[in-house]
């Protein structure tokens, strides 16, 4: 018993300066297009061997090297190395957070924040940040939807609208005949009469003159 006490207590004692890295549990969620901070937080006693590394695994899930910190010196050996900065420089004081600028699709996968101190390789010094990349927010479909029916309503009543002058107008140049005043001419055709000798046929036409 004797000497489990005293391995706890020693244990508890190296883990005062042990590396604990905090990452957020739910995703980070971000629009398209806009810049997004990934957290990493982390308490040790930062020394000469302190070493910070992001990594990203995408689509495939390839871990592939993104940032590398190491004796006061940053690299970025990937190709999101213009758009990926360090939100705290040095980040030495306990916040290894970066920040990616402009995302894109491709961006959306796990980041894998990993803080080394050595001698201190006990507790957590891995941590795991799910970025998911929103093409388009629902709130934005459906006002340009909504927006979008609007204006076929609108071009479809100017439509219906137009047509509607068009005939109106077509009509009133075409006046019926019966809608003429004055002296109107009724004419009337009579049946044909047989004249002899010929016997032809002459049909005749007789006008009716009305007066009103």
């Amino acid at each position: 018993v004797g000497w489990l006490v005293g391995w706890l207590v020693g244990w508890l004692v190296d883990c005062g300066v042990c590396v604990e890295v905090t990452v957020p549990r739910n995703p980070v969620m971000q629009q398209k297009g806009s810049n997004v901070e990934i957290p990493c937080h982390y308490k040790t006693s930062v020394g000469k061997n302190f070493v910070l590394e992001w990594r990203f695994a995408g689509n495939p899930p390839i871990s592939l090297q993104i940032l590398y910190f190491a004796n006061n010196m940053l690299y970025k050996p990937s190709r999101q190395a213009d758009r990926l900065s360090l939100l705290h420089k040095p980040p030495t004081l306990g916040d290894a957070s970066i920040q990616l600028n402009n995302i894109r699709a491709s961006d959306a996968g796990t980041y894998i924040c990993e803080v080394n101190n050595p001698p201190d390789f006990d507790g957590t010094g891995t941590g795991l940040v799910n970025l998911v990349v929103l093409s388009v927010s629902k709130a934005g479909a459906v006002a340009g939807a909504l927006i979008g029916a609007i204006l076929v309503l609108f071009l479809l009543g100017a439509i219906v609208l137009y047509i509607l002058r068009y005939r109106r107008n077509r009509m009133a140049k075409k006046k019926p005949q019966s809608e003429y005043s004055g002296n109107e001419i009724r004419q009337l055709v009579i049946p044909c009469i047989l004249v002899p000798p010929t016997s032809k046929s002459i049909c005749v036409n007789h006008f009716d003159w009305d007066f009103q």
